[in-house]
């Protein structure tokens, strides 16, 4: 805070002292008045859960054409479908809700 005016400095305090319901209004109006002051989107966040999405996706694919493909040589692939049933319930499991 030291790197404030006095008068930005000023401002701050006047913030920290008023009651939560007068906080939330002062906040709002100080957004309006600055409207790129506090970002909306996290496109870096919105970057790392595609790659992540995707990357799952790619994995379970590769997992099933695995087992298909040793399915068809009459080979035992019963490992591949599990390592692709765990990869679908994980990724269902990141959207569900928290029990707590």
């Amino acid at each position: 805070m030291d790197d404030l005016t006095e008068s930005g400095q000023a401002a701050v305090q006047a913030m920290t002292d008023l009651p939560a319901d007068e906080k939330k209004k002062a906040a709002q109006m100080l957004v309006q008045a600055e409207p790129g002051l506090f970002p909306k989107a996290d496109a870096e966040r919105t970057k790392i859960w595609v790659t992540l999405l995707a990357g799952l996706f790619f994995l379970a694919m590769a997992s099933i054409v695995g087992a298909v493909i040793i399915a068809l040589q009459g080979k035992d692939a019963a490992s591949l479908f599990v390592l692709a049933t765990a990869i679908v319930t994980g990724t269902i499991g990141l959207f569900a809700k928290s029990p707590v």
